[in-house]
């Protein structure tokens, strides 16, 4: 994987991570993510689990005008630390994408990717313009 798909891949995982703080699937997945910042540590482990449990309290009772803000600011710092974590170890790809399947899983979206190929051509109608 080069630079850009591991920085897309921490970004979309910083973000699924923040979405995942409102759902039931919240603690399989805050477990998932502090086995992956400990390897092996379970003093970094248990860190890892504090600081997110401190974001998710964070989020819950956060002022609803700027949950916006704050939900952005969470991704996006989370998202910085999952890349410095795959830049030191890229085989960690295949655990993120598989916490990020957990994460669509339980928020409802598909597990998969679908493509429409749709070509017009002369005189062709287009309808809800």
């Amino acid at each position: 994987m080069d630079g850009a798909a591991l920085s897309a891949l921490a970004a979309a995982l910083g973000a699924g991570l923040v979405e995942a703080m409102t759902t039931d699937a919240w603690h399989a997945v805050r477990d998932r993510i502090s086995r992956i910042f400990g390897r092996g540590s379970a003093a970094r482990e248990g860190e890892t689990a504090r600081r997110l449990e401190s974001a998710r309290v964070a989020l819950r009772s956060g002022d609803p005008e700027t949950l916006t803000a704050l939900k952005r600011s969470l991704a996006e710092e989370w998202a910085h630390n999952l890349e410095e974590l795959l830049v030191k170890d890229p085989a960690l790809a295949q655990d993120f994408e598989s916490v990020l399947k957990l994460i669509r899983l339980a928020s409802g979206a598909p597990d998969h990717t679908v493509t429409q190929t749709i070509s017009a051509q002369r005189d062709a109608y287009t309808a809800g313009g």
